[in-house]
């Protein structure tokens, strides 16, 4: 595991055909959204010298299927914890039980060193959410499809 202690955030997908955004928090790597299929972003993820095998979390800001549709085989497959708002994650579907993990807006969530905190969005479906990662000292804010 790398040491060191700076957040790197690349988006590897992003539009109606698919969104996909990835987060290195010194060596700790997750996924906000999983829109595209696993091959596609296995490919992504390998340009940048990272695979899903290396992922430990994908967040879901939403349920609509351009940040869904490679969450069944990614998070199957790789055996990746799925975090989506308790309202979304009743429509997702393809995802083992064990793997799905819910939030209410506003709580904070740890992935390994990584704390995660919510806050809701608006746009056109049943439950959408932003995300501020926070790791070392560092943070950001990620929201998508506002409005």
């Amino acid at each position: 595991m790398s040491t060191k202690k700076h957040i790197q955030i690349y988006t590897l997908f992003s539009g109606s055909s698919g969104n996909c955004t990835y987060i290195n928090c010194g060596g700790t790597e997750i996924l906000i959204d999983a829109g595209a299929y696993s091959r596609a972003t296995e490919k992504a993820l390998n340009s940048l010298g990272s695979s899903l095998s290396s992922i430990e979390a994908v967040l879901v800001t939403h349920e609509h299927s351009d940040h869904i549709k490679g969450l069944p085989v990614i998070s199957g497959k790789y055996r990746i914890p799925v975090y989506a708002e308790s309202a979304c994650a009743l429509k997702i579907k393809g995802v083992e039980p064990f793997l799905l993990n819910t939030f209410t807006p506003g709580e904070e969530i740890e992935i390994g060193p990584v704390a995660v905190s919510s806050f809701r969005t608006f746009h056109d479906s049943g439950s959408c959410c932003g995300f501020v990662v926070k790791y070392s000292g560092h943070s950001f804010g990620y929201a998508t499809d506002t409005g």
